[in-house]
Parts: C-alpha cells; structure tokens; sequence
C-alpha cells in the first residue's frame, strides 16, 4: 500500500481513474487506501459491485477520499438472463435502492448492461430502459453480448 501511495501523490493531475474489476473486492485494503488517499486531493472514479451500496463505512470512506463515480456491471435487470449465464443475481428490484445510496455519497453511478442473452427477445430493450427511468442511474453503458 505505501507504494501505491507514493505513485498516488505523485500524479501531477488531480483525477485518477482505478482500471481494477473490483478495486472494493478485499474490504480492509479498500478501507486502508481509502483513508490515506483522504486529504491528497484526487478525484477519482473506478469500478464496483453494485453491492457497495450496503457497506456505508466503505463507500462513506470512498466519498471523503474522493471518489466521484463507479461503473457497476449490473449486466442484465432480467434476472433470467443472469441466472442463463451463471451470473450471481442481485435482486432486482433491490437496484433502484442501492443507486440512490451511492449517489447520496455523491458519487456517480454508471449501469453497465448486456443485452443478447438467450432467453431475451427484442422485448428486453424496452424492459431495461423503463426500468431504468424509474431509477436514478447517471448513465447507462450499454453492450451487445458476442460469442465466438
């Protein structure tokens, strides 16, 4: 962590973007590193399970040290397409909730979502995007599922 630490102080600029799958992922670490980046003026943004939202200390943390938004892959709100790919399934209706928790922190909040999953048909756009316009969401990153 100190030499993650040093690199951190040393970025001349004030925004840094975390290219980690789940920079969150060991929650003593995240604490750790976000405690000591409090006070070093970065701004910063990365991803993260949309499950943070039910760790207040962390994403408390998180917000002081200045973090400012987080992609979450949330993949599909069809919980039958998460469940066709072995996905871990949030509850869906849960998603809106946990949201407007990471905002209230004053952080960013980016949906991923994949569309193309087998048991969908072109009915699942219009799904997503209602569901979606009763949340908060900041932003929606939207892909295409591809296999080879």
């Amino acid at each position: 962590l100190e030499d993650v630490i040093k690199d951190i102080e040393s970025i001349e600029g004030k925004y840094i973007i975390f290219v980690d799958d789940n920079l969150w992922i060991n929650k003593q670490y995240a604490q750790e590193l976000f405690r000591r980046m409090n006070g070093l003026g970065k701004i910063w943004v990365s991803q993260a399970p949309i499950t943070i939202a039910l760790d207040d200390e962390l994403l408390s943390l998180a917000a002081q040290s200045g973090c400012r938004g987080v992609y979450v892959g949330i993949d599909s709100v069809i919980e039958e397409s998460l469940r066709s790919a072995n996905k871990k399934v949030v509850d869906v209706t849960k998603i809106p909730k946990y949201i407007r928790r990471i905002q209230d922190r004053g952080i960013f909040v980016e949906a991923g979502v994949i569309f193309g999953f087998d048991n969908e048909d072109a009915s699942v756009f219009e799904r997503t995007l209602e569901f979606y316009d009763k949340t908060s969401v900041d932003s929606l990153n939207l892909h295409i599922l591809t296999l080879k």
